[in-house]
């Protein structure tokens, strides 16, 4: 007796799904932990500023490419900073083709991202990387 929401058929149609992929993932590999690399990725990294997000950038060579997202307290409280947190590490884990590999790389909310959605927080990232 199958259901309509038989977890056979919902497994097997999940799976042709392209952000299942192992490619898409955002584990403990792609985060920037280190709190040394940290600080020098935002005392000598190459800086974009946009009108919502920062981003810096320092070359790691021969490591691959690790991402930090910070969202200062003054953001709000905690469920408002994850969702910042949460849109700005969908589209890197979604567009990791498009970041520059070897790189350790900090992206820093402002206070004008608190407002923002999916799109975009999209757009504003697009245009950080269109200007390296």
């Amino acid at each position: 007796m199958a259901g309509p929401f038989c977890r056979d058929v919902a497994a097997k149609a999940d799976t042709n799904l392209p952000y299942l992929t192992k490619d898409h993932s955002f584990g403990k590999s792609c985060r920037l932990s280190d709190g040394m690399l940290i600080r020098q990725t935002l005392r000598s990294g190459d800086r974009r500023e946009g009108e919502h997000i920062g981003m810096h950038r320092f070359p790691t060579p021969g490591v691959s490419s690790r991402w930090c997202f910070r969202v200062p307290k003054r953001l709000g409280n905690a469920p408002t900073r994850n969702r910042v947190r949460r849109l700005m590490r969908e589209y890197v884990r979604t567009h990791k083709d498009l970041w520059p590999v070897d790189s350790a790389i900090v992206l820093s909310a402002k206070q004008t991202a608190v407002d923002l959605g999916f799109s975009q927080v999209s757009a504003q990232l697009e245009q950080l990387l269109d200007n390296e």
